[in-house]
């Protein structure tokens, strides 16, 4: 996989090995799912972006190397006409905010992923993890090197970008819905303060519910605990509950104050038993005991059955829930059962 954030700055050459200049931008067109890399925007050695070179992306060998090179001399590097539908992965997507379709803030781009497939480079992701984070400040290394001994999680968190939305441009605090062109200009086009749109990126509710649950909870996690509230509201139960599963202890009950009681019982009847006392147990007695009141008998009473046992003994953390099948079934029979 390869990361923005390690193509950023990597100096280019020619085909005769003389040096170009540094990668400061990648312009992709919108056309596809994933968006296909058109440009790279090259920095003179100058330093002066009125010498950025646009090279067309079928004059680059590949962007898997070591060392960017180009399939041509410097003479013979094209000129780039960009189309309306084009961006700038630096200047218009990194860094920016992923939003739900209504207006939420979730979360940061923290780095994007690229993947090569033959002679073509796709935008395949975005990256909102502390690793993309730390990738760009050039500290990954040592960190995920100190995670060996230390107790730091770096966890992979990408949403791919076949579930992010159509890019809105935003112009003194109205959207247009209108794409600006990455190089609308020579003075936008290299990022001159003042010209660039700001850009928001949304993910829809209804591709939200398609993540993973361990990923909408990673969501959940940075919003406001009212914001988090009503986006959880508004999954559908079953994804609803197992994402609630995956929230960190301390935010469940928080989560669970800001639903309406009955639809808090709701999820917590559809978890597994086991999973379903471990959130109760870490809720004020009245406020367990109110959500176990609001469902059926039947559902309530295995939850209730394992809240007498403690924490780490094996009662705690056992499920009422066995699993039988006949030893008449092959293997392929049991999966299909599973």
């Amino acid at each position: 996989m390869i990361f923005l954030s390690t193509l950023l700055r990597q100096s280019i050459y020619d085909i005769e090995g003389r040096r170009l200049g540094v990668l400061r931008d990648i312009s992709v067109s919108l056309n596809e799912t994933f968006p296909v890399v058109t440009a790279l925007v090259v920095r003179s050695p100058l330093g002066n972006s009125q010498n950025d070179m646009i090279i067309p992306w079928y004059q680059v060998n590949s962007l898997e190397e070591p060392q960017i090179h180009l399939v041509v001399k410097q003479p013979q590097i094209a000129s780039y006409t960009p189309q309306s539908d084009e961006l700038l992965l630096k200047r218009d997507i990194l860094d920016k905010q992923i939003v739900d379709t209504q207006g939420f803030r979730v979360v940061k781009v923290n780095d994007l992923k690229l993947a090569q497939i033959k002679k073509t480079v796709r935008l395949v992701g975005v990256d909102i993890s502390l690793s993309g984070l730390l990738r760009r400040l050039g500290v990954l290394t040592p960190v995920e090197t100190l995670s060996r001994v230390l107790p730091i999680q770096l966890n992979d968190r990408t949403i791919t970008w076949n579930y992010v939305e159509p890019i809105q441009v935003v112009r003194g605090g109205a959207t247009t819905g209108q794409l600006v062109p990455a190089f609308a200009g020579a003075s936008a086009s290299l990022g001159v303060s003042g010209v660039v749109p700001k850009v928001q990126l949304n993910v829809s509710q209804s591709k939200l519910a398609d993540l993973h649950p361990a990923d909408i909870a990673d969501i959940l996690e940075q919003l406001d605990v009212e914001d988090a509230g009503a986006m959880l509201e508004r999954l559908d139960t079953e994804t609803a509950a197992d994402t609630l599963n995956e929230v960190e202890p301390a935010r469940q009950y928080e989560l669970l104050s800001e639903l309406d009681p009955e639809r808090a019982s709701d999820l917590l009847e559809v978890l597994p038993p086991d999973d379903a006392a471990d959130i109760l147990a870490d809720l004020p007695a009245e406020e367990a005991e109110r959500l176990l009141n609001l469902m059926p008998t039947n559902e309530s009473q295995p939850i209730r059955d394992l809240l007498r046992y403690g924490e780490e003994t094996a009662g705690g953390i056992m499920t009422p829930e066995v699993l039988s099948l006949s030893q008449e079934l092959t293997v392929e029979e049991a999966l299909v059962y599973l």
